[in-house]
């Protein structure tokens, strides 16, 4: 992935928002990594810090956000 590969977060910022730029509707989904418990790993950390950033973005700029816990669609925006 990105951050394996050491990609810089100002590219990874950089790809999200000219995906946002495009006309087409866009079907996100991602996981929620942040409810657990906090990893011991930088790695880890780093992605899920990273990860919960992306999710903010994204679901500031689209027009609905659902979260799907257990099988249930949960309209957030």
């Amino acid at each position: 992935n990105a951050l394996h590969h050491q990609l810089p977060e100002s590219k990874i910022f950089a790809e999200i928002e000219s995906l946002l730029l495009l006309e087409n509707d866009i079907v996100f989904v991602l996981n929620e990594v942040g409810l657990g418990i906090i990893p011991d790993n930088p790695l880890s950390r780093k992605f899920a810090d990273l990860s919960g950033r992306i999710a903010q973005i994204l679901s500031e700029a689209c027009d609905e956000v659902n979260w799907c816990v257990a099988g249930i669609l949960v309209k957030i925006k």
